[in-house]
């Protein structure tokens, strides 16, 4: 399904998404210059430890426009691998996520997560328990642990 049936319009004839965000956005960006590089360099020190793996980044910044697109979570739902409810503690996804990566990571691929705040232990166990290591933790501007990235063991 691409973006809402909607693929030949941009954000911008979508509610004016674009225009209305930049200024934030650029206020963001002028305010706190480092973000772009630490993207960059987080992205680069995975490819660094993966030599030859697929990279796939995906973001839902929506600060552009776009001639088409594809409804991420809504193939991700067709296909099994997304949890639209994630049950009472809150890692019925990441179950899935742990069950099914270990099947679909090559031998030098790495798996990035986001996670909420306070699932960093439960999120890593299930993660180990099901074949996977936990490679590295990174933290929002917060400190709070936000990603997870593991890799097979």
């Amino acid at each position: 399904m691409l973006a809402g049936d909607r693929s030949t319009e941009s954000n911008d004839e979508i509610g004016g998404l674009a225009e209305k965000t930049a200024p934030f956005r650029d206020a963001f960006f002028a305010a706190q210059p480092e973000i772009p590089a630490a993207v960059d360099a987080a992205i680069a020190e995975v490819m660094e430890s993966a030599p030859g793996a697929d990279l796939v980044v995906m973001s839902d910044h929506g600060f552009t426009t776009f001639d088409r697109a594809v409804n991420l979570n809504t193939w991700l739902w067709k296909n099994g691998y997304l949890a639209l409810d994630g049950g009472p503690d809150g890692l019925g996804g990441y179950r899935t996520i742990a069950t099914i990566a270990p099947r679909l990571l090559r031998p030098a691929g790495c798996l990035l997560v986001e996670i909420g705040i306070g699932q960093e232990s439960a999120i890593s166990e299930l993660f180990t328990q099901n074949g996977l290591a936990i490679v590295a933790v990174r933290h929002d501007l917060s400190g709070i642990p936000r990603v997870l990235a593991a890799t097979l063991r």
